[in-house]
């Protein structure tokens, strides 16, 4: 009989990039409509396809990096809240 495996835990840089992607991919529809707007009708496809999608990118970074960055700063606000208890409790290990 096959050991169930424990959960694998993500890292934070795995997880960043797999909300990038969702980010991504909700976003490329909406950038491609909306820059298929801006080129006139003679222009290939390739132009506002390619514009769509690379504003995509930006914005999945600019999104997916300030969740990113809020999430960081509430888990060292509360890193920082214990390490205050275990001072103001003299916790011998505390002290850095």
């Amino acid at each position: 009989m096959a050991k169930p495996q424990a959960h694998k835990q993500l890292r934070p840089r795995e997880t960043g990039w797999r909300f990038w992607l969702i980010c991504f991919s909700l976003l490329v529809g909406p950038c491609v409509y909306g820059s298929w707007g801006l080129f006139y009708n003679d222009v290939t496809r390739v132009a506002p396809v390619t514009m769509g999608a690379v504003g995509a990118m930006f914005g999945a970074g600019l999104v997916s990096g300030g969740v990113n960055r809020a999430i960081r700063d509430k888990l060292r606000r509360r890193k920082m809240a214990v390490r205050k208890r275990k001072l103001a409790s003299g916790h011998p290990g505390a002290s850095r």
